[in-house]
């Protein structure tokens, strides 16, 4: 199959969607399958496999992303010359203008599955509002794709009860290849005299269940 992958580049601070994003398109590649990123960039990208796709701005944390009057036109002009079988979409890389990608790749008669990098929190706080909002904000969206890939069901319930089809969610809990992330030898613990210890790495957010970690 030929397959297109969407991310963002990788220092917007969003390292974790591009680590994913890296790890899928090794294991595509794997298969046999021929793979492209479309990487929302400001820099020129090396590799016939990666094709920049030109932004206006992009805010340091990641979250406020402003597409140029090219970057729809570039998107279209790459996906008619490369015929992908599928694309595959992190949705969120861009609020608003996310809405136009399945628009675009039916058009040209292109399948297109999106997978959400977050997940839906049930705990009672304003973080669940937040979140809640911003997922029934993407229902629009989220109802073009032909597969919708979420971690949980939890997710998936809750698009169920919005009336879309349960065929059409793919629950694919988001797992660690134990092959790659191998414990080594850590030259800190020894000089601390640490016998066990526990390295928390991301954001200290409710999003990344720092307190599960607490608990345990």
């Amino acid at each position: 199959m030929r397959i297109v992958l969407i991310d963002k580049e990788e220092k917007q601070k969003m390292g974790g969607v591009g680590v994913y994003t890296t790890r899928f398109y090794k294991y595509l590649k794997d298969l046999g399958h021929t793979v492209f990123i479309f990487r929302y960039t400001k820099k020129k990208q090396h590799g016939k496999d990666v094709i920049g796709i030109p932004l206006f701005f992009a805010e340091e944390r990641g979250f406020l992303v402003i597409p140029t009057e090219k970057t729809l036109q570039t998107i279209k002009e790459n996906l008619i010359k490369i015929k992908p079988d599928i694309v595959y979409l992190a949705i969120g890389m861009i609020p608003l203008f996310d809405f136009s990608i399945p628009a675009l790749c039916h058009n040209n008669k292109i399948p297109i599955a999106g997978a959400w990098h977050a997940d839906f929190n049930n705990t009672a706080s304003s973080y669940r509002l937040l979140v809640k909002t911003i997922f029934i904000a993407y229902l629009p969206l989220v109802k073009q794709l032909d597969l919708v890939h979420v971690f949980s069901d939890k997710l998936a319930n809750f698009y169920t009860e919005k009336g879309i089809l349960r065929k059409r969610i793919l629950v694919l809990p988001n797992g660690v290849d134990e092959t790659f992330y191998t414990p080594g030898k850590s030259d800190f613990a020894k000089h601390h005299n640490i016998k066990r210890g526990v390295l928390f790495l991301g954001r200290l957010t409710l999003q990344k269940n720092p307190e599960i970690l607490i608990r345990s």
